[in-house]
């Protein structure tokens, strides 16, 4: 069955907070018809040392597999609490959640027993690599996974299990879905001759197809490849269609709408058509991928994963999750142009959002506000701005928030303002005989 997964760092999320994650914002993923929210960056990691990757740090360098990073928490002596308390909204709200678990490496500052080499992979130097020759091995990494599985975790993202024995993997997975039968394990893989070895031996339920559908869209994105290798890779893939993983984007990737994609000439919605739609496939979504994110706050097209930063897609996901419109700029732009065209009376006048109750419709959104506004002044009615708990401070003019006001209303104004600067204002009046 086709899974759909959120990938998010919350140290980005709107404060970088657990508490961030409101019901609202799980209401928002379920527009996206989420199943899934993967949060990287959940169990504590090497932060503040000579060897730390940039500020945090990086998410795969784990120093503590029993605790959570501190910096995310209101309070971080309650921190594991307030991640706790995250997976219940979530569950209320249909989302199920899923961390990360590194199978290959810890931090170098690792508390743990976990038996460990003194070296590492490649350029990993914040990280030791783990010893799978040890017997002991297959045993703490099943009481890793049950512990967070216990905390109601419902899957897990296997970080390059190639590096390690599919054989041990595969134990450690089936003894941690026998104590929690419903968990669900998606593995990062890069080589195709591996992919049918790690769905058996290793009993792994989804896979990237990261050298398949990824990198043969990206040579057709490129003008590098025909799209009959599309089907080739199909005809490979065949029983095990439904057990891969399709995405344009994740941590590792660069993002779609940057200038990498296609030298930034245009974004790729027949890519991103294919990897949703074509089969069985899951799909995985990166954030701020749904408004276009460019991470042009990095010099490579990659959102960072070992920095503070503030995508601005991101930032528009997390403001439209938690008030119903998309970008803050336009909230307070909006509202001071309304105090320019109608000086004090702006302080006075009804002003709704609709969008916080049908989303946005894009090219019909005009029309159908522009009948809602009509509809308005007809039955004297002011539909409310829905979830409007948080105003910003710039924005202090009456948006309705959450309940419907009652209202002699002679004149109604809609304003469309779309994307690519599509915008336009009309008014109505009510008819009087």
């Amino acid at each position: 069955m086709k899974q759909i997964i959120y990938q998010a760092l919350p140290r980005l999320w709107g404060k970088g907070h657990f508490s961030d994650w409101t019901g609202k914002a799980f209401s928002y993923l379920k527009t996206l018809g989420v199943d899934y929210l993967w949060l990287t960056g959940v169990p504590r990691h090497e932060s503040g040392t000579p060897f730390t990757k940039g500020c945090p740090g990086s998410p795969y360098a784990i120093i503590d597999w029993y605790d959570v990073n501190p910096y995310l928490a209101d309070n971080e002596d309650k921190r594991m609490h307030e991640f706790e308390l995250l997976i219940k909204r979530a569950h209320l709200a249909g989302i199920k959640i899923m961390i990360d678990y590194i199978p290959n490496h810890v931090g170098r500052s690792y508390a743990g027993d976990l038996p460990c080499f003194d070296h590492c992979d490649g350029d990993w130097t914040d990280t030791r690599k783990v010893n799978w020759n040890d017997p002991s091995t297959v045993d703490k990494m099943v009481d890793i996974l049950c512990f967070w599985a216990n905390k109601g975790i419902d899957g897990f993202r296997c970080d390059m299990v190639e590096l390690v024995s599919a054989e041990a993997l595969g134990e450690v997975v089936r003894r941690t879905r026998s104590a929690f039968p419903g968990l669900v394990f998606v593995a990062e893989t890069y080589v195709k001759e591996n992919y049918r070895r790690y769905l058996s031996t290793s009993s792994i339920d989804i896979l990237y197809d990261k050298s398949g559908s990824y990198d043969i869209l990206r040579a057709i994105s490129n003008g590098n490849c025909s799209a009959t290798a599309l089907t080739s890779n199909w005809q490979w893939q065949a029983e095990i269609q439904g057990a891969m993983l399709n995405f344009l984007e994740n941590h590792d990737e660069q993002r779609l709408a940057s200038r990498f994609w296609n030298n930034g000439r245009r974004y790729p919605w027949a890519e991103l058509a294919f990897s949703v739609l074509f089969n069985e496939a899951s799909f995985m979504l990166y954030y701020g991928q749904e408004w276009m994110d460019d991470a042009a706050e990095t010099d490579n097209g990659r959102t960072s994963i070992y920095d503070f930063t503030s995508p601005s897609g991101v930032r528009r996901a997390a403001h439209f999750a938690r008030t119903g419109k998309a970008i803050k700029l336009n909230d307070a732009a909006e509202t001071n142009a309304y105090k320019i065209a109608l000086g004090e009376y702006a302080y006075k006048a009804h002003i709704s959002s609709i969008k916080s109750m049908t989303g946005h419709m894009l090219g019909a959104a005009g029309a159908a506000e522009a009948i809602a506004t009509v509809m308005a002044i007809r039955e004297g009615i002011v539909p409310p701005t829905i979830n409007l708990d948080c105003p910003d401070p710039e924005c202090d003019l009456d948006y309705t928030p959450n309940t419907a006001v009652k209202s002699d209303i002679t004149i109604g104004i809609s304003d469309s303002f779309g994307f690519g600067g599509h915008d336009g204002c009309i008014a109505f009046r009510k008819f009087s005989e």
